[in-house]
């Protein structure tokens, strides 16, 4: 992976370009995750969720937050509750390389199921469904989902069936999740006060904005200084957050809800994963992927 120029030589005054991704490891790790995620889809919308390569340790998080995780054979039931779709938008898929060769991927689209299909006959004019799913992809010997997050945006998928997991590093993930989320937008919602979250990366961390890959402490900080700003710092309203233990060590932090850009007319849904890896009694940031993903009504 290449810069377009050494970013130590960016002026501050400008926004920095992303990395280059063209013939590198990261747009191989792409192209391989794109074809994964697709196969999970087909399984998906297909009524085959048996042929999706989950394992015994596989963890994925729902519609309903902390009650609504499955861990291994148990997520199935769950899994098949959740709308089967046609014509899946997979062009906004984010994808990121992680330890012990695994890929980090957000996948935010759109979708027909039944329901907007209905309502695009009675309205007379085509109307899609949106998700926003989590995988971490790990391929030791064959590639299988080791954590998911199942999020569909613009419709209910029901009650949790029975079988929620109850594990104390679940949990333990929860307390780190939301101490790390009120830090985080915090300071990122405050301009002035972005300056405080640069000790959080190092020059190994991945951020993705949308599609564009940025990397190393100085290339990411000089990003989040030019993130776009909210009317105020406290335009943004968290939904949900979802999180789950890693096999790296660390957290998968899932948060996703409403934000009001300064110069939008609407609010837009946003989401962001990040992998925190702990250092001491705090924790850093190895992955984040930031996506806005549609208006509000």
């Amino acid at each position: 992976m290449t810069y377009y120029q050494n970013p130590a030589k960016w002026p501050k005054t400008e926004a920095p370009p992303p990395c280059v991704m063209k013939d590198t490891p990261e747009e191989q790790v792409h192209n391989h995750a794109k074809q994964f995620i697709t196969n999970v889809y087909q399984a998906m919308d297909g009524g085959q969720h048996a042929q999706i390569p989950f394992r015994n340790e596989s963890i994925a998080a729902f519609q309903k937050g902390a009650q609504d995780r499955y861990k291994g054979p148990t997520l199935i039931p769950r899994l098949q509750q959740m709308h089967k779709g046609q014509g899946r938008d997979l062009s906004g898929l984010a994808v990121q390389i992680f330890p012990n060769n695994s890929m980090m991927c957000l996948c935010a689209g759109d979708m027909m199921t039944a329901a907007s299909t209905q309502q695009s006959q009675t309205m007379g004019v085509e109307i899609r469904h949106r998700f926003a799913d989590f995988f971490l992809v790990s391929s030791d010997q064959s590639p299988f989902v080791a954590s998911a997050v199942f999020r569909e945006l613009d419709e209910d998928c029901g009650a949790p069936p029975p079988g929620a997991v109850q594990d104390p590093a679940v949990m333990k993930a929860d307390e780190v999740a939301q101490q790390f989320v009120q830090f985080f937008y915090s300071n990122l919602d405050d301009p002035s006060k972005r300056g405080a979250l640069s000790a959080l990366f190092k020059d190994v961390s991945y951020l993705t904005v949308g599609q564009d890959l940025f990397k190393a402490k100085f290339h990411i900080e000089h990003k989040l200084h030019f993130f776009p700003r909210l009317v105020s710092p406290a335009a943004r309203k968290i939904e949900g957050v979802d999180a789950m233990p890693s096999a790296a060590g660390g957290y998968f932090v899932y948060v996703h809800g409403i934000i009001h850009l300064d110069g939008e007319e609407k609010q837009q849904r946003f989401i962001d994963v990040f992998h925190l890896m702990p250092e001491g009694n705090a924790f850093w940031i190895s992955n984040m992927i930031a996506k806005v993903h549609g208006g509000v009504a």
